[in-house]
């Protein structure tokens, strides 16, 4: 769950979606970390969490057949990138052979193996 209020929490900062820009502007008018951090928990945080909580132990508990690949280890990119990827290819019952040829493909999106001046 921290990692999750960590990741709402920069998310929200950054602004980068229309519906918690307002939240940003808010969040950088308050003096102190202390206070962005209430801020985000008591405005919409802890609502945020018990639901994603629920859906995500639900989705992972065995009944659904869904796996859990961070989104962080795909824009660290490199390994951790090929090994999100794997694992979803796995999951979706890609044949081996296969797995290498669309990971190839895949890799084109691997933010941290393009030159700076495409990204």
């Amino acid at each position: 769950p921290f990692d999750r209020f960590f990741s709402l929490y920069k998310y929200s900062w950054d602004g980068g979606e229309s519906g918690l820009r307002h939240r940003s502007k808010d969040m950088k008018s308050l003096q102190t970390h202390k206070e962005r951090v209430d801020y985000v928990w008591s405005q919409y945080g802890k609502e945020s969490l018990e639901v994603t909580h629920d859906v995500l132990t639900k989705s992972l508990s065995g009944d659904y057949g869904c796996i859990q690949v961070k989104v962080d280890d795909l824009f660290k990119g490199g390994e951790s990138f090929d090994k999100g990827v794997l694992r979803m290819l796995e999951k979706w019952n890609i044949s081996p052979d296969a797995r290498e040829q669309l990971l190839v493909r895949f890799r084109s999106h691997d933010l941290t193996r393009q030159a700076e001046a495409k990204v």
